[in-house]
């Protein structure tokens, strides 16, 4: 099937696709470079793999205008290098990256608990995690579009 990268188990982690989630990152990278706005102007976006991607992606570009996750997780965060990695460059004077993570109670993929993994390695990179749960599987509902359109609101202001 159409992927962002080879999963060969979700329960443990312990065979991540190292090579394809960084080749997936590197062609979200392009496409953002692509558009030629500052990455103030830019939020990744995701559900699923793609969350994965938008939220790996947003550790190596601090300065996006935020990253949203839906239904997902953050791939390699069991690494040594993740663990050991800074976040971006972050410079004093720049504002936190906000990340939304909204999640399914139901998820029979991708379980609740990896989510609560994802918020916590999120949160101690140093971006300020907005996390949602709903009553739903793994999907989307019209209450997790309301905080989605919510957020980008808050992301962009009034431009």
């Amino acid at each position: 099937m159409r992927a962002w990268y080879d999963i060969a188990d979700l329960t443990s982690l312990a065979q991540e696709d190292a090579p394809g989630i960084d080749a997936s990152v590197t062609a979200l990278n392009a496409l953002i470079d692509s558009q030629g706005l500052p990455d103030s102007r830019v939020v990744v976006c995701g559900f699923s793999q793609g969350g994965a991607i938008a939220l790996r992606c947003a550790l190596g570009r601090p300065t996006l205008a935020g990253v949203i996750g839906l239904s997902t997780y953050l791939p390699l965060m069991a690494s040594t290098e993740f663990s050991s990695q800074p976040l971006g460059t972050l410079k004093t004077d720049q504002p936190v990256l906000p990340a939304l993570l909204c999640h399914g109670l139901y998820d029979p993929l991708l379980p609740l608990a990896l989510a609560e993994r994802t918020r916590d390695a999120l949160l101690d990179k140093g971006l300020s995690v907005a996390f949602h749960t709903y009553p739903m599987a793994h999907t989307v509902c019209d209450a997790e579009i309301a905080t989605l359109s919510a957020f980008l609101t808050q992301c962009y202001g009034d431009a």
